[in-house]
């Protein structure tokens, strides 16, 4: 050039397609080779500052292979971009493999500089692609329900940077962001609650949840994460199931069936501020279902369903119970048809669907009186 190019000349898209075996030996003179001269010409004009310059090293490809229409086709509109801002670097190569102006609108932005070393560039349908070490270029589509959300939490400042685009799974759309210390949320959103929800995989309930199968399994968060007592609730729902995730220190992660009876039965004698958090997950056992809850002083209580009986509770590990278990249990004594009940006279009851009643007196230990 005869004179130092101007700002104008830089923002040209210049492009290099080369094949990954064009080296030397390929063509005449055997010394000269295609994939050097594009790799020199294409770091001589990005060091010269001409930021749309991109180089396409074209897999096992030699000199007399190039399809030369899928180049032109690939190149010809990337040079349509009439906008006065430049698209470099990982956001411009990603605009570009992913359809451009087709797919983002053309930028109305140069990149921008945001926290922990990212940087973003806003694009005229209502994209920003991002770009951050951790997590490299993805973009955010601020005129759906997920990147409304990520707005509303404060973008990168509340979540961190996309670890990938916006992806349609079986009933819904989903996208996780990580920050830099490696936390990372999932934000998941489907027309069945209209909504954006959000799961910290970080988390007891996120991390379990995504483990066992994520929406495959329990289907789509229908709340965030929510503190709840001493600890934390979640809650999935799928073809009319309601999983309810609960966390606490002393218990971890446990499930419970949302529309379950033994749910039921928990929330009426008081939920965790009376019998604690779940201390297992419900179980079937034969002829019908429990769960074990663990009180934050540590008594633990079983809540035992059957269809005929209902629901009842009893000393998780008391003597009544283990009694039960150890003289024949469902098929013998049948199902608990009254809670363990303690009497006036200090002894503790417990009828079964067989007719049978356990007694236990602190001086006899277990009795059966009928």
């Amino acid at each position: 050039m005869q004179t130092w190019p101007s700002s104008a000349a830089k923002n040209f898209s210049l492009r290099w397609y080369v094949g990954e075996l064009d080296g030397k030996g390929v063509t005449w003179p055997s010394t000269w080779s295609a994939l050097g001269a594009a790799q020199d010409g294409y770091r001589v004009y990005k060091s010269a500052g001409f930021n749309n310059a991109q180089l396409t090293i074209l897999p096992g490809t030699t000199h007399y292979n190039y399809n030369f229409a899928s180049i032109l086709d690939n190149a010809l509109p990337q040079r349509s971009v009439s906008s006065p801002y430049a698209l470099v670097g990982a956001i411009g190569s990603y605009y570009w493999a992913n359809g451009a102006s087709g797919k983002f609108g053309e930028p109305t932005t140069n990149e921008f500089s945001l926290r922990d070393g990212g940087v973003g560039q806003a694009f005229a349908k209502n994209y920003t692609i991002y770009w951050a070490p951790r997590t490299g270029a993805s973009p955010v589509y601020f005129s759906g329900g997920i990147g409304a959300r990520y707005r509303a939490g404060g973008y990168e400042n509340g979540y961190g940077y996309p670890v990938f685009a916006e992806t349609a799974i079986t009933g819904g759309a989903m996208q996780k962001f990580a920050l830099a210390d490696g936390r990372r949320f999932a934000f998941y959103w489907t027309p069945e609650h209209g909504r954006t929800h959000i799961v910290w995989e970080a988390g007891g309930i996120g991390g379990r949840f995504t483990r066992e199968g994520g929406t495959g399994t329990y289907g789509f968060p229908s709340e965030d994460e929510t503190a709840y007592a001493y600890g934390a609730r979640q809650t999935f729902r799928l073809n009319g199931k309601e999983t309810r995730f609960y966390w606490s220190p002393t218990t971890g992660t446990r499930a419970m069936n949302g529309k379950g009876a033994i749910f039921s039965r928990w929330v009426d004698l008081g939920h965790a501020a009376a019998l604690g958090f779940p201390l297992t997950d419900e179980e079937a056992i034969p002829g019908g279902a429990q769960q074990v809850f663990r009180a934050q002083n540590g008594w633990e209580t079983r809540l035992i369903w059957s269809p005929a009986t209902g629901t009842h509770k009893v000393a998780a590990n008391g003597a009544l119970y283990w009694y039960w278990v150890n003289n024949g249990y469902t098929s013998s004594l049948g199902f608990p048809t009254t809670d363990e009940t303690a009497q006036a006279d200090g002894s503790v009851t417990l009828k079964f669907s067989s007719g049978a009643e356990l007694k236990w007196t602190q001086s006899g230990g277990v009795e059966r009186v009928r």
